[in-house]
């Protein structure tokens, strides 16, 4: 299991990910999966989808025992925002971090503004 590292506001406004974000060859395969068969692995993709694309509203996280969870979100906020990665790298460690760190997700899709 991966471990939940302390991340600074600086690290999440600079997107400094160094000891952060797991090496793109250390990612299992199935998180690389633009169309994950795991349930979870899909249902982590989506909302990391959802979340970059659309933004997510009403998230209830359910982490795994032992697991800080706003320590663990800041973790993987830092990852998602940063411009360091490439996009697939981001995509497939996002969704890693996710099924490492929570046993599930709630979330709404945000609403558009009209």
């Amino acid at each position: 299991m991966m471990e939940v590292v302390e991340v600074s506001d600086a690290q999440i406004a600079s997107g400094r990910i160094d000891g952060i974000i797991p090496k793109y060859d250390e990612i299992p395969k199935e998180y690389k999966d633009m169309c994950p068969k795991d349930q979870k692995i899909a249902k982590m993709h989506k909302f990391m989808e959802t979340w970059f694309f659309c933004g997510v509203g009403n998230v209830k996280f359910i982490p795994k025992e032992g697991i800080d969870k706003d320590k663990a979100f800041r973790m993987v906020s830092c990852v998602i925002r940063s411009w360091e990665p490439s996009h697939e790298h981001k995509e497939a460690a996002v969704t890693y971090m996710l099924c490492e760190f929570f046993d599930d997700i709630e979330f709404e899709v945000k609403k558009r503004k009209e």
